[in-house]
């Protein structure tokens, strides 16, 4: 076969990969993790090389033709919902995610996992920078030193 009969990942290198998403400045030791990408080349026998892994070969790796189908599903139907969410509410930090999110969609040839984490982790900053900023700049802050913006 095209991966000379080794077991697919089941999504194991998305489970390894969840390390990346915290900042080494938050956790100094974190261990080293394989990049996704590798680990699936040496599964399917292919080159090693610097060429990022794409959808199809991604989810191929975690399952299987029956995985591309699935994962393409429920990789639409994801991103459907977010949208209408995104739509419907007025929260800042959806929209921001979101356009993290849209944004990584946009070079879906890079690799899935990593790409998705990547935007997870950007979504969260900016969100936490937004949602910090909304407290600091709150009426009766205690960090303003003010109760009203009254003047």
């Amino acid at each position: 076969g095209v991966h000379e009969h080794k077991m697919y990942l089941y999504g194991q290198d998305v489970f390894q990969s969840i390390w990346g998403i915290i900042p080494r400045v938050v956790w100094p030791d974190k261990p080293m993790v394989e990049a996704p990408q590798i680990v699936i080349e040496k599964m399917l026998g292919l080159p090693l090389d610097d060429a990022s892994v794409g959808p199809i070969t991604q989810f191929y790796a975690w399952g299987g033709l029956i995985s591309v189908f699935l994962c393409y599903i429920c990789f639409g139907w994801g991103l459907g919902k977010l949208a209408h969410r995104t739509i419907i509410t007025q929260n800042i930090g959806q929209w921001i995610g979101f356009a993290f999110v849209i944004s990584q969609v946009v070079v879906i040839e890079q690799e899935v996992t990593l790409g998705l984490l990547s935007a997870l982790r950007n979504a969260l900053v900016v969100y936490l920078i937004w949602k910090a900023t909304m407290i600091l700049l709150s009426p009766g802050s205690k960090y303003l030193g003010r109760k009203t913006f009254d003047g």
